[in-house]
């Protein structure tokens, strides 16, 4: 009996151990590309933005390109974990041939924008550069669409419950970072960064497009599915590629986003008033 409660709290220290080791490194694991080298500006796509977010004088930078009509829809962007708004010319040429402008926001503490990534921080964030980007005279306000990939899904979510957006798109998106907490065995109330895109989905009164792909291999596809059921004003599509590889098919992917933003006259002018929240 001893050498069993030996072997008990040998085990039970272990696993406290990992969990700890786990809950200090969460946000570097959860976003890895504050450790990305910005690469030097070229010929830029875009209008570089300083956006001031809290109270401490920390700016963000973001990457603009104006509507094809004024006043015209934007897209307000949230990148992969992995990745800088510098990756973002697939979407900013998309958008620019439906006539759309894009605003893509960087995190803090990621390429050339100050501060630390958090769910705090990037809310603060994308608060601040959707604040800016209504104000412009060029800018649509009830055509503002929010969209993000991958871990963006849970900040484009999160926006679309704190400030009106016309439609919602998703791509790749997770159900909660907690569900991934305990695939790994680690209680969920030791997550510090809790996006939950099942409950953001869900008090999210707009239209919503979920985009996963049928192989991704680091985000389920039932995760996706998860999502979309999450509201009744969703749209699934079925993507043919896995996770950094999608869209493997450009030209499907874009129509999919055209039909589903024509559905609900969001590339329209004038617009009502924008949707919000449930």
């Amino acid at each position: 009996m001893r050498a069993l409660a030996v072997l008990v709290l040998v085990v039970v220290a272990a696993y406290a151990a990992y969990c700890a080791l786990l809950y200090a490194q969460q946000r570097t694991m959860l976003f890895p590309g504050t450790t990305l080298r910005a690469p030097a500006r070229g010929a830029l796509p875009a209008r570089v933005v300083s956006v001031e977010i809290g109270s401490e004088g920390e700016r963000i930078e973001a990457w603009y390109r104006a509507p094809g009509s004024a006043p015209g829809a934007v897209v307000v962007f949230a990148h992969g974990n992995a990745e800088l708004i510098d990756d973002g010319g697939d979407i900013l040429d998309g958008f620019a041939r439906l006539g759309a402008g894009v605003l893509l926001v960087e995190y803090p503490g990621y390429g050339r924008s100050a501060g630390t990534p958090s769910l705090a921080s990037l809310d603060a964030a994308f608060e601040a550069s959707y604040d800016w980007l209504a104000a412009r005279p060029e800018v649509d306000p009830g055509a503002i669409v929010a969209m993000g990939r991958s871990i963006g899904t849970g900040v484009a979510a999160r926006l679309a419950t704190r400030r009106p957006v016309a439609a919602l798109i998703l791509q790749s998106p997770f159900t909660r970072v907690a569900d991934f907490a305990a695939r790994v065995g680690v209680p969920r109330f030791l997550v510090r960064d809790s996006f939950d895109n099942l409950d953001a989905v869900a008090r999210y009164a707009g239209p919503v497009l979920v985009m996963h792909g049928r192989d991704d291999d680091v985000i389920p596809y039932t995760m996706g599915e998860a999502v979309a059921r999450a509201s009744p004003n969703a749209r699934f599509a079925a993507l043919d590629c896995a996770h950094n590889d999608c869209p493997t098919d450009p030209v499907a992917y874009w129509r999919e986003i055209r039909a589903f933003l024509d559905a609900h006259a969001v590339l329209d002018t004038p617009r009502p008033v924008a949707r919000g929240a449930r």
